[in-house]
């Protein structure tokens, strides 16, 4: 995804700001609405998706932070 788009053009997003990020880490875990399950649907042009979810664990390196794969 392009770093510099706009929340409005992005179908799903959960902003964090860096501050926010204690030096222990934060776990994030969140789960995509109804309505952005559909938005999202359509752009993959698939009937539904009936469940959207994502989990993060965020810590802190540098500057910015770091989000290991799971």
């Amino acid at each position: 995804m392009d770093k510099t788009a706009s929340p409005a053009s992005v179908p799903w997003s959960v902003p964090v700001a860096v501050e926010k990020i204690p030096d222990s880490g934060l776990h994030i875990e969140i789960e995509a609405p109804a309505a952005t399950r559909a938005a999202l649907a359509e752009l993959a042009v698939v009937r539904e998706l009936p469940q959207l979810a994502a989990v993060f664990d965020l810590t802190l390196q540098g500057e910015g932070f770091m989000s290991p794969a799971r």
